[in-house]
């Protein structure tokens, strides 16, 4: 098993998206995506594409995955783990 060098902090608030990849041990932040897309306003996204509600889990990933290759993109390369 390949040891953990980073990890990926969420802050998934109402009002706004934080999204940080953070270094270990140092805890050092090393990569960052910010952006008004909060929960209301991702619902409320979400609500006006009117898909059923089993795709909503996918609707609210693909935001994510956004976010993630964006810090990948600022980080330089892929994060282990994740697939944006």
């Amino acid at each position: 098993m390949e040891e953990l060098t980073h990890f990926l902090s969420c802050d998934w608030g109402t009002s706004s998206f934080r999204l940080k990849l953070v270094e270990l041990p140092n805890l050092r932040v090393v990569g960052t995506a910010k952006s008004d897309e909060g929960n209301a306003a991702t619902f409320a996204k979400w609500q006006e594409t009117k898909q059923p509600e089993e795709q909503r889990l996918g609707f609210y990933l693909n935001i994510l995955r956004g976010h993630v290759g964006a810090i990948e993109k600022e980080f330089g390369r892929p994060i282990p783990g994740c697939q944006s």
